[in-house]
């Protein structure tokens, strides 16, 4: 199992909201590792990949000038893509945010269309209610629900009501 970062865009229709909705999984990217520029381009993330050509001009300098074997060149570059391994997550989370994103929970899946089908039925309840109407007035001398009331509903979506 995997765990993937939710992420809807602000304000518009609950459709919009979830047509448009992304995923990231969360630890370590293999394809960012092996095939960074390649990785960071198809994401679209320009300054990944611009410090990715930053790390090889470093490198390319460093075996220039400072007569680097070959060994240390292998390490430097496996450290560099190592690091971009790790941190690849974060960098779509942050590209993510600044197309205005919000990060709107956490789910787990085999897959990412695992992880949209067990997130989404988990929130169904809460993405699809309708908007609570305004008390109307009652004859019969009952009161509204109490703000907050959640009518044995779970907490925060955590976890299942029991049927009895």
């Amino acid at each position: 199992m995997k765990l993937y970062s939710v992420f809807l865009p602000m304000g518009g229709s609950t459709a919009r909201t979830l047509e448009h909705a992304r995923f990231v999984k969360l630890g370590f990217c293999w394809p960012a590792f092996l095939a960074t520029p390649l990785w960071a381009a198809r994401h679209g993330l320009w300054l990944a990949f611009g410090l990715w050509m930053a790390l090889l001009v470093v490198i390319g300098l460093l075996v220039g000038f400072a007569h680097v074997g070959p060994a240390a060149t292998f390490l430097l570059y496996n450290l560099g893509a190592l690091a971009f391994g790790l941190e690849a997550d974060r960098f779509r989370q942050h590209r993510l945010s600044r197309a205005g994103f919000l990060i709107h929970g956490l789910t787990l899946g085999d897959s990412v269309g695992d992880a949209e089908t067990v997130y989404f039925a988990q929130r169904a309840d809460d993405l699809f209610a309708a908007k609570p109407q305004p008390a109307q007035n009652r004859d019969d001398g009952a009161k509204p629900p109490a703000a907050g009331a959640t009518d044995g509903a779970d907490l925060l979506g955590l976890f299942p009501s029991r049927e009895t």
